[in-house]
């Protein structure tokens, strides 16, 4: 968990209001975001269709985020799906990035409090657009690798994650273990102490930083013969398969597996009624 620490000369540290970007860091992100947004317009027509989310507006009533993925990247990359008919945007805005991160448990409550409370009109709704472009950039690596491993040769394709990853503010601290087994303390057993990553969050930007995290721990630690799209005919949710048989097809059996279902029963009432 983040905490308020004091900073020395030169020294960085948590802020419970957010600290202000540089011009430099602004002008970085705004390179990086129209980078990212001129790389997802070349590659968006390389997608099979089913990976294209539909021209149809964005709905208003907006359902919960969906958090079927099993991995955190790409929960991310699902922040815009089309679930039930109708395409679905949950990071429209500033605000709703900040309630997705909150969903997410990717960053502390008190450190989205504190961008909510500090920053200045408009600034979040920019860090939106540029964690939609990240997202809608990244996607189409995910479907041209899914269903075989990575190749070191793919890192070229990932200098753009790399450059933003480069500006991460992330270090370690030894803490107490949430719940630590004092039956097992000094005799051997779990430690009463965990090494806990931990961030400093300077500017309202440093909030892609766990989005971009979770996109490379998804490349160097998931399998991805076992990364798959829901085979649902409009759906455009991505999973990884973690079935004993690597059978799973359906984001969830109670919508598109449903569905499947009642497809299949009335293509056999139909054929049972033409051949009568």
């Amino acid at each position: 968990m983040a905490r308020v620490e004091r900073a020395g000369k030169g020294q960085s540290r948590y802020a419970s209001q957010p600290v202000r970007p540089q011009g430099a860091s602004l002008t970085r992100d705004i390179a990086l975001c129209g980078l990212l947004k001129a790389s997802c317009q070349r590659l968006y027509f390389t997608l099979p269709a089913y990976a294209r989310c539909s021209g149809n507006p964005v709905t208003t009533k907006r359902p919960p985020p969906v958090f079927i993925a099993d991995n955190p990247g790409l929960d991310f990359l699902n922040s815009i799906a089309v679930p039930v008919d109708v395409k679905v945007e949950w990071l429209a805005s500033g605000e709703d990035l900040l309630a997705w991160l909150k969903q997410a448990g990717l960053v502390p409550d008190e450190v989205l409090n504190a961008f909510r409370k500090g920053a200045l009109p408009g600034e979040l709704d920019a860090i939106a657009a540029q964690a939609r472009a990240l997202r809608d950039w990244f996607k189409p690596f995910v479907y041209k690798h899914m269903g075989r491993p990575i190749e070191p040769s793919a890192v070229r394709q990932l200098e753009p994650l790399n450059q933003l990853l480069a500006r991460d503010d992330e270090f370690g601290q030894l803490v107490v273990r949430d719940r630590p087994n004092k039956r097992d303390h000094g005799h051997g057993g779990v430690s009463g102490l965990v090494w806990r990553r931990q961030r400093r969050w300077q500017s309202p930007e440093s909030l892609l930083l766990p989005l971009a995290r979770s996109l490379a721990d998804l490349v160097c630690t998931e399998d991805f013969t076992c990364v798959k799209a829901c085979e649902g005919p409009d759906c455009t949710l991505l999973f990884v398969d973690r079935t004993r048989s690597r059978g799973r097809r359906w984001c969830s059996m109670a919508v598109c597996g449903n569905r499947a279902k009642q497809a299949a029963h009335r293509k056999r009432a139909q054929q049972a009624k033409r051949s009568k």
